[in-house]
């Protein structure tokens, strides 16, 4: 299953062409070894929509600071771990599942000079396993935009795995998709297909409380953001075309199209009626 999940998640442009982060350090004038001031790399590795906002709101709400541990779930690159360690001095210890993202993620880590406290994790978080790498008295655990990849029957398994992680207290924030209406067929499949959410199955609001609460976690604060991410990728898609002489020149046609196709898809679900955005806050009971 975890063979397969990294596999399937391939088929997310977003995934399927990485040597663009090293094109882009070459633009900003820097090698594929060597150091990398770490604003140059949080600019090229931030894949989550509330960038370093998002980032200052979890150092805010859990109020971390040297000594304290975070985990960030499916943290892909590592951008927001990098700038929340940076900012805050907590460790972050960085789960994700695709291999060649994990070792990306860990050079670029290392290049600008935050392996001391942000340390990376190959593994699959809906295993117990992985709590013997990531330990069980964390601060806090945050997620961006990674739960949608994991299977709706998976996520018991993942949330309650995720309170293993915590000590008592300890903080869960999320950012995700969930559905607010019914998709239609082309939804579904372009879910599927371009966004690598199985089946094209996400939960209603109501389905997601649910299983978090399953799970352990109590206070939960359900933060739609709809409207703001909608905007988001509309701009991001906007400023992605007027940029596509420069695309082209450093990276090649295959990589425009292709993320100029995600990014066309994500902005055509953002404008229906039936994919929200939602940021969750809970806590560990």
């Amino acid at each position: 299953r975890h063979h397969k999940m990294d596999q399937d998640i391939k088929t997310m442009k977003l995934y399927t062409d990485i040597e663009r982060i090293e094109r882009e350090l070459k633009e900003a004038g820097y090698g594929d070894q060597g150091p990398v001031p770490t604003e140059v790399v949080h600019k090229v590795s931030m894949l989550s929509y509330s960038g370093v906002g998002g980032c200052e709101e979890v150092i805010d709400v859990m109020s971390l600071r040297e000594g304290m541990s975070l985990v960030d779930v499916g943290s892909g690159l590592a951008g927001p771990a990098r700038v929340i360690s940076e900012k805050s001095g907590c460790t972050v210890k960085c789960v994700e599942m695709q291999q060649d993202i994990h070792e990306l993620a860990c050079s670029l880590t290392k290049r600008c000079g935050l392996d001391k406290t942000v340390s990376c994790v190959h593994g699959d978080a809906t295993r117990p396993e992985l709590l013997e790498n990531v330990g069980t008295a964390n601060d806090g655990v945050v997620t961006w935009l990674a739960v949608l990849h994991i299977p709706i029957e998976l996520r018991p398994k993942l949330f309650t795995n995720v309170a293993k992680m915590l000590r008592v207290d300890g903080y869960l924030y999320i950012e995700d998709f969930f559905r607010k209406g019914d998709f239609t067929e082309e939804e579904r499949r372009m879910l599927d297909v371009d966004v690598s959410v199985p089946e094209g199955h996400l939960p209603t609001k109501e389905e997601y409380m649910k299983t978090l609460q399953k799970a352990g976690f109590t206070d939960l604060q359900w933060i739609d953001l709809s409207e703001t991410w909608s905007e988001f990728v509309a701009d991001r898609h906007k400023a992605y075309m007027n940029d596509k002489d420069r695309h082209l020149r450093v990276h090649n046609e295959q990589v425009y199209d292709n993320m100029n196709h995600f990014y066309t898809v994500v902005r055509c679900l953002f404008s229906g009626a039936s994919l929200g955005g939602v940021r969750i806050i809970a806590r560990k009971a």
